[in-house]
């Protein structure tokens, strides 16, 4: 469980590790998958915010995504590839889907 809510993981936790120990998430940029407008349903793998920001770089879109949390805000970068014409606009609601595969699992 994060800050953001909670994320499942394919991966098996390091070495070692205790069950119930803190960690550290790795999500590339590239690996999520940003919705805004008319946000995701709710699933695995699925946390909510609000776009802080987007800029259109050619082939990529960089997004920076602030995720709900109860305390401290989160921020995400989204790599979004081959983006269409339409970026997502700052204060959207947004939605941030990673695949279990991509959430790599390192110790605190």
């Amino acid at each position: 469980t994060t800050a953001a809510g909670e994320l499942l993981s394919a991966h098996p936790a390091p070495d070692g590790m205790a069950p119930g120990a803190p960690l550290t998430l790795s999500l590339r940029p590239e690996a999520l998958r940003l919705s805004w407008g008319s946000v995701a349903a709710p699933s695995d793998n699925t946390l909510s915010g609000h776009v802080a920001d987007s800029i259109y770089l050619g082939e990529i879109a960089q997004h920076a995504v602030d995720l709900a949390s109860g305390g401290a805000a989160t921020r995400v970068k989204v790599a979004q590839l081959n983006p269409g014409p339409t970026l997502a606009t700052a204060g959207s609601a947004a939605s941030v889907t990673v695949a279990p595969s991509d959430v790599v699992l390192l110790p605190a």
